[in-house]
């Protein structure tokens, strides 16, 4: 009922059930602007391991288009064979003596 407007308060929540009851501080929302800088250095038990799973998987996306160009190109250079007319030599169509 005292509460005053624009203030920010830190909340005691109890949440109970049938294993007990826990009780949790939440601190206020308001937040200082010089604080906003370091909470990026305070969450790096987050930070850390998202930027090296991105850096994963943009490694291993690399990994595989360089396998995927490296198997098109071989393919393509088999098929202009095939068109060209550079079809390999079959020991059986190769002549025994020149005449």
């Amino acid at each position: 009922m005292d509460l005053i407007p624009g203030t920010w308060y830190s909340l005691l929540m109890t949440a109970r059930n049938d294993a007990g009851s826990t009780d949790a501080e939440i601190p206020s929302l308001g937040l200082e602007v010089s604080d906003l800088g370091g909470s990026f250095y305070r969450h790096l038990l987050i930070t850390v391991p998202v930027i090296s799973s991105a850096l994963v998987l943009l490694v291993v996306f690399c990994v595989i288009c360089l396998i995927t160009r490296r198997r098109t190109s071989v393919r393509r250079t088999l098929s202009s064979d095939v068109v060209e007319g550079n079809d390999p030599v079959k020991p059986e169509s190769m002549p025994l003596f020149n005449v």
